[in-house]
């Protein structure tokens, strides 16, 4: 059976939240917060797929982790998290890996987001947004090639559609970072402020033009305890769970194993 395939057999996400014995208290807790935002480093895609007998192929293994991220975004909701956000592809990554293996990434994430997994979520209520540079660099630019351009144009021109359309949704923020850098952000921020003269006051100024908000969790797969500096303001108070495996073994359980250890963390440091 095809990598494809076999996804389609996955059982309702929400059905399998509700029958874990721990959803009633992870509920609660995160029901009295304002918000929570958990952010997912989905790393290990390539070295799951080379592990796999028969071997997966860099495309099917980003194919079998844009439906964790999926997954994960549908427990994620059925929990009551306020944000959710994947980070997918660094400007680093699209610049300095193999070509055709990140044009078989975009590709994955227009067939899979842009065209499917997005558009449900908005019809559920989950407002979208795409943080990252709409543009590529140089050096991305001719690793991808011309038609990698092309592609890259296509997924980012249809999120931010779908961003439009999910704009007066009140579900949760589901969030996917594509060509985004957190030094890259920030470098963003001061050049768009000289030119157009509006000042930064302050950190708290700075701040408030970030993407995204300040991050309660952040879940790394593959065992890698770093950050990859991807949000160095954000991450102030921000709880790092690391776990073991590869992202397409990263469940919706595993997810909400994720919060349980947090919730326990957070109440043992007053988070």
């Amino acid at each position: 059976m095809s990598v494809e395939a076999s996804l389609h057999m996955q059982p309702d996400a929400v059905r399998r939240v509700d029958r874990l014995p721990v959803v009633g208290e992870v509920r609660e807790f995160l029901g009295q917060r304002e918000r929570t935002h958990i952010v997912l480093v989905c790393d290990g895609n390539r070295t799951w797929g080379n592990g796999q007998f028969p071997k997966v192929s860099s495309r099917g293994s980003y194919i079998v982790g844009a439906k964790r991220v999926e997954e994960s975004a549908q427990f994620a909701s059925a929990l009551g998290v306020t944000h959710l956000s994947a980070w997918l592809a660094s400007p680093d990554n699209l610049a300095k890996r193999p070509g055709d293996e990140m044009v078989g990434l975009v590709d994955v994430l227009q067939k899979n987001f842009a065209q499917s997994a997005v558009p449900a979520m908005i019809d559920s209520g989950v407002k979208f947004q795409l943080v990252g540079r709409r543009n590529l660099s140089n050096e991305a630019g001719k690793n991808l090639g011309a038609w990698g351009v092309v592609t890259f144009n296509r997924l980012v021109d249809g999120l931010e559609k779908l961003q439009e359309k999910s704009a007066s949704n009140t579900g949760m923020t589901f969030s996917m970072l594509v060509n985004y850098g957190g030094d890259e952000e920030a470098n963003d921020i001061f050049v768009n402020a000289a030119k157009s003269g509006n000042t930064i006051a302050n950190l708290t100024d700075f701040k408030s033009r970030l993407a995204l908000p300040d991050v309660d969790l952040l879940i790394r797969t593959s065992g890698k305890e770093h950050t990859n500096g991807i949000f160095p303001l954000q991450m102030k108070y921000g709880k790092i769970h690391v776990v073991p495996q590869f992202w397409p073994e990263f469940t919706g359980e595993d997810l909400v194993g994720a919060v349980w250890d947090y919730m326990g963390r957070a109440h043992t440091n007053g988070g």
